[in-house]
């Protein structure tokens, strides 16, 4: 989705919601010290697909930089 008046991209609310429940599930493991459970597991406990939770992780994500090339590898097309 894309607003028309700053051409930026906006970011549905239910990939905000799943990475917000995911941020404090995981802080949970953490801060009881048990282990963190695979992808999968973790997934199935949020109520959603690996395939949603990695996308909601992704699409949420902040931009590093403007200025710097999207691929970092030694063959990277905006170098």
């Amino acid at each position: 989705l894309q607003d028309a008046s700053t051409g930026c991209l906006k970011v549905p609310a239910q990939l905000h919601e799943i990475k917000n429940s995911y941020k404090s599930l995981i802080k949970r493991y953490v801060d009881s010290f048990e282990p963190i459970p695979p992808e999968d597991e973790v997934a199935k406990q949020l109520g959603v697909t690996v395939n949603r939770l990695r996308a909601s992780i992704r699409a949420t994500e902040g931009l590093l930089s403007i200025d710097e090339p999207v691929f970092s590898g030694g063959s990277a097309a905006f170098k």
